[in-house]
């Protein structure tokens, strides 16, 4: 027979923020070593749980730069991804999509710092002082 389980309390806010913190970093190590194999440049990754993609990699260098642009879409050529860049209007981004196994992804780069900023004035990207 199986004894009770003692209860648990929830650990700390930030021990999961350091949970939460290391397995990004985990993760961004393994996709740059990966790349890193096949002669791509590294990128910045995300994972989400509020959008429909599980990863998201992005240029860390300076936005709307030729050098963003060909890497990230060297990345999207060597997985096999679809360009998904906006046929509506442009908002300064290019995008690929696809999968990478069972996780759902998504490369970007901004192409055009102005169009992104009128196209995402609140995003977090700027709230950040990133210059990508």
């Amino acid at each position: 027979m199986m004894g009770t389980m003692p209860l648990l309390t929830p650990l700390p806010a930030d021990s999961l923020g350091h949970l939460s913190a290391a397995i990004s970093t985990s993760l961004s190590t393994v996709l740059n070593d990966f790349g890193t194999s096949h002669g791509l440049a590294p990128l910045s990754w995300h994972t989400s749980v509020m959008t429909d993609v599980d990863l998201a990699g992005s240029y860390p260098g300076d936005a709307a730069t030729p050098e963003a642009f060909e890497a990230v879409e060297r990345w999207a050529l060597a997985f096999g991804f679809a360009n998904t860049t906006s046929m509506i209007g442009d908002d300064g981004l290019a995008t690929w999509s696809g999968s990478v196994g069972k996780w759902r992804a998504e490369l970007w780069c901004i192409t055009d710092l102005d169009r992104f900023r009128d196209a995402y004035p609140d995003d977090d990207y700027f709230r950040s002082g990133s210059t990508h």
